[in-house]
């Protein structure tokens, strides 16, 4: 299995029919962070929770708190994972609410959930791995898709864990 990492901006329109066909993935993995003020206590922007349980609605699987998911480590603190059926319908909506994948922000004004990664159940890591509030993004295939080029990462770089969904519970 190659990394490929963007080259560029990625639109969702794009790159997510790709990640189906070619990818077989069934799977999409979302996350929310904790934002830390003066108090040093973390909260989540209010608005990203009920947001992300909509735009999956009947497709949510889980939702749970991790200290790291697929191209994230957290110290010290958790972030809400949100994992859900992926398909063709799902893939149009988030599209139509925001095709630009790096505006896939828990701070920006629509308040959406970050961290797009995509799988298929059983098999032994992601095919779609992002970082959006780093725009940074990774496919792993044989193949490279249009707007990746080759990647010096390594899978162990990517913060792929075992287990399900690939979390660090």
């Amino acid at each position: 299995m190659r990394i490929w990492e963007n080259s560029g901006d990625l639109l969702l329109s794009e790159l997510l029919p790709w990640c189906l066909e070619r990818g077989a993935v069934d799977t999409l993995l979302l996350s929310s962070h904790q934002s830390f003020g003066k108090s040093g206590k973390g909260e989540y922007h209010g608005a990203v929770d009920p947001n992300t349980r909509k735009i999956l609605g009947h497709n949510l699987i889980a939702c749970f708190q991790a200290r790291g998911w697929p191209g994230t480590k957290l110290i010290k603190h958790k972030g809400r994972v949100y994992v859900a059926n992926f398909d063709a319908q799902l893939a149009l909506m988030m599209t139509k609410i925001e095709d630009s994948l790096f505006n896939w922000l828990n701070v920006r004004d629509k308040a959406l959930p970050e961290d797009i990664c995509l799988f298929k159940r059983g098999e032994r890591g992601p095919v779609f791995v992002s970082v959006t509030h780093e725009r940074d993004a990774w496919i792993l295939a044989e193949t490279c898709p249009p707007g990746f080029t080759a990647s010096s990462d390594r899978p162990e770089d990517l913060c792929i864990w075992p287990g399900k969904y690939f979390c660090r519970i």
